[in-house]
């Protein structure tokens, strides 16, 4: 472990969670639970809960989405080296028979390029990074 996780661990452990009661009972004080203040207080408390779980359920829906899609662009990247090996491997035997037939080095024809790797579209028009915004290379 390094100091960093090891500080961490050690200030979790002595700070401890927050759970509801010190929460609503601030200062260990008591209070009436009848109260305004402390009805509002739950209220917003279990409010909080409500939106913590729908974002985590939001996180875990984009996720599975994303990972879709990586998978997706990684089936269409191993299609796109496959037409490529056999356009090189055209290309060896055209590039043979020229040689055979007496053409000048200069005159073959060039060897096929490799096409670039396709990059996931950011979703919901927020990017991790603004190199790409042309995003012509996420199509074919």
């Amino acid at each position: 472990m390094t100091m960093n996780q090891l500080q961490k661990a050690l200030h979790e452990k002595e700070k401890g969670k927050k759970s509801d009661r010190t929460l609503m009972f601030p200062g260990g004080k008591g209070r009436h639970l009848t109260a305004d203040e402390v009805i509002a207080q739950k209220l917003a408390l279990e409010e909080a809960k409500q939106k913590e779980e729908v974002e985590k359920a939001a996180k875990k829906t984009r996720k599975e989405v994303k990972k879709a899609e990586k998978a997706e662009i990684e089936e269409r990247w191993k299609k796109m080296l496959a037409v490529h090996a056999t356009a090189v491997e055209a290309w060896e035997v055209q590039r043979g028979r020229l040689r055979e037939a007496g053409t000048r080095a200069k005159d073959l024809p060039m060897k096929p390029r490799r096409p670039l790797k396709l990059k996931p579209k950011p979703a919901d028009g927020v990017s991790d990074n603004d190199d790409n915004k042309s995003g012509s290379d996420e199509e074919e």
